[in-house]
């Protein structure tokens, strides 16, 4: 009897442990206006954000915003991300050839940020009177663990604990 009670205990640790996982996932989204900008001013676009990405009951472990631009200069071209400054476009280069992004860590963004919606992110650009700034990619990646999982780990030490008491037990009973 009490053998069956063993295994039967084991085997629902078993079962409840391969149950519960972490599922840490990363979700990126690109867009490539690829567009020349002249002049001074404001040019904006949307990156749309998965669905099952919720605040607050989902854990943000890091949001990225990367811009990647052509002849950026003077870093006079500000990112704004859901009406937030984010940061400033850094010095690039100014061929064609050469090719130049600037991460920004957005993570704040998402403490006020509606879930589900859209993401708005802006440039606002000075080019000067003849400058010309190329806008080629823009990749939002956010890193988050869905809220709805658990942590493996009590089910990982608890199944552990388990083996070592059985194998215990196995030592003891062929000791006698």
């Amino acid at each position: 009897m009490k053998k069956y009670l063993v295994i039967s205990c084991c085997l629902m640790v078993l079962l409840f442990g391969t149950a519960i996982s972490a599922s840490a996932i990363t979700y990126t989204d690109t867009q490539n206006p690829n567009l020349w900008l002249t002049g001074t001013g404001t040019f904006s676009w949307t990156h749309p954000v998965t669905s099952d990405f919720q605040i607050p009951s989902d854990t943000l472990n890091s949001a990225t915003l990367t811009i990647g631009a052509w002849s950026v200069s003077d870093s006079n071209d500000r990112v704004y991300v859901e009406g937030r400054y984010a940061g400033n476009l850094e010095n690039g280069v100014w061929y064609l050839l050469g090719y130049s992004s600037t991460a920004v860590d957005i993570g704040n963004v998402f403490t006020s940020w509606n879930s589900g919606a859209p993401l708005d992110v802006s440039l606002a650009y000075n080019e000067g009177r003849w400058g010309s700034l190329f806008l080629a990619s823009s990749t939002l990646t956010i890193d988050y663990n869905n809220g709805t999982a658990s942590v493996p780990e009590p089910g990982t030490l608890l199944l552990m604990g388990l083996g070592l008491v059985g194998v215990g037990a196995l030592r003891r009973r062929f000791k006698m």
